[in-house]
């Protein structure tokens, strides 16, 4: 089961400075779409905890699986590349593709992510992941084979930040 793989990981990660992390090279996120609740990893791999926020909880018949909820599966798979042997710039992966993906049954309650970056697991411009999803019983939720994933410049997110500062600052006005 993923629980018993999740044990054997070799170190929990705090999910708190993990998304404070994220917020300080731009990627802001907010508070109902941290979903990702615990983690654990080992190199270039994670299994992490997922649970919709309760202010998000009203729409969740909408969807298959809530957005909120699969980016989180996406938060996972960042503890996971973070993970890589070969430099502390932290850089910053986005998803831009998937081979395959298959859906097993809906998404209901707490769900499990386990995120394996595929071989050569090492810092690239691209990565590929395989990520499983479960509910913490174990059923299987959905399956993602060959999440590609690329390289952002952390330039981008900076603007990013820089432009919602400059929001508060300025204001247009006609006259």
């Amino acid at each position: 089961s993923l629980a018993t793989a999740a044990a054997a990981l070799p170190r929990d990660v705090e999910v708190g400075p993990f998304y404070e992390k994220l917020r300080d090279i731009g990627a802001d996120f907010g508070p109902a779409f941290q979903c990702m609740k615990r983690v654990r990893c080992g190199e270039g791999e994670a299994i992490g905890e997922i649970e919709l926020d309760d202010s998000l909880s009203g729409d969740v018949d909408s969807y298959l699986m809530h957005p909120a909820l699969l980016d989180a599966c996406f938060h996972v798979s960042a503890v996971a590349m973070d993970s890589l042997p070969g430099g502390d710039d932290a850089p910053m992966y986005l998803p831009i593709g998937v081979d395959g993906y298959r859906w097993f049954a809906r998404a209901r309650g707490p769900l499990r992510s386990h995120v394996k970056v595929r071989a050569p697991a090492v810092r690239a411009d691209t990565l590929l992941l395989d990520v499983q999803i479960e509910t913490l019983d174990g059923q299987r939720v959905a399956q993602l084979e060959g999440l590609r994933c690329r390289r952002a410049s952390r330039d981008m997110f900076r603007r990013r930040a820089d432009a919602r500062a400059a929001a508060w600052c300025y204001e247009v006005a006609w006259q």
